[in-house]
């Protein structure tokens, strides 16, 4: 695994990171840690279902936003990176 410094990301909520192959939680902090798994396992479905879209192209980011705060996901090292994030002002 990649050594990732999450919580280093400005406006952040909290972080999960994922392993890629099995969606398994290795780790998760803030708001991730204490709000139901669904959320989790519903960004990690996404990521799923949105990884074949292009041919040959493979996904790197994906950002859900909403009004109050953002889901940021990254793809690297075999794993998914998530950061619930506060919107920048």
């Amino acid at each position: 695994m990649e050594n990732v410094d999450l919580t280093q990301v400005p406006n952040q909520l909290g972080t999960a990171v994922l392993k890629a192959s099995t969606g398994a939680v290795v780790r998760a902090t803030g708001d991730l840690a204490s709000q139901e798994s669904s959320v989790i396992a519903t960004l990690y479905r996404i990521v799923q279902d949105t990884g074949g879209l292009l041919c040959g192209d493979p996904l790197k980011l994906i950002t859900v936003s909403f009004n109050s705060y953002s889901y940021v996901v990254a793809l690297g090292g075999g794993m998914v990176y998530i950061v619930k994030k506060q919107p920048e002002e």
